[in-house]
């Protein structure tokens, strides 16, 4: 069962029904004068992908479908209880991140994109997070949407500081 507020695609995953013939029903119970309306239905064989059923480290097998992704791997994350947290060196293909889905990657983190990152949940989809030791560092082909950066300012012998932030 899935269920969408016609603004987020609704993921199901039928792998317990491999190799059996399934019906696939829309039901619609109308509320509130909406419309009934169904478009844009894929069916295909599922990918790897961010589950997030046990916590939120990136690196833990039991948060993804099949396995943690290696480098030559695109990687899908949707909305789940628990969001995918980097704070390490990791090397990644394509990112996608899907509506209402976000990528943490931590004040440790330096992240290398050899790929594309696909944000689609921007800019709350991809944010990078910064303390007063360190600040997450990315390198990347490009990016389709917006990021949030956090930067940390720490005061200069006990005066506000100031600190020139520019793009490479």
């Amino acid at each position: 069962t899935g269920f969408s507020n016609h603004f987020e695609p609704v993921h199901i995953n039928l792998d317990q029904y491999a190799g059996s013939s399934i019906r696939i029903a829309f039901v619609f119970e109308e509320s509130n004068g909406y419309a009934l309306s169904i478009d844009d239905v894929n069916i295909g064989a599922a990918t790897n992908y961010w589950t997030g059923t046990e916590n939120n480290i990136f690196t833990n097998p039991a948060n993804w479908r099949l396995d943690v992704p290696q480098a030559n791997d695109p990687v899908h994350i949707f909305k789940t209880l628990n969001t995918p947290f980097i704070n390490e060196d990791y090397y990644l293909l394509n990112v996608f991140i899907h509506p209402g889905a976000t990528l943490i990657f931590g004040p440790q983190a330096k992240v290398r994109i050899d790929g594309h990152i696909f944000n689609e949940s921007d800019p709350e989809g991809l944010w990078l997070q910064a303390d007063e030791n360190s600040g997450a560092m990315m390198i990347n082909d490009g990016i389709t949407g917006n990021a949030t950066f956090e930067y940390y300012a720490s005061a200069f012998n006990g005066k506000h500081g100031w600190q020139l932030l520019s793009a490479p």
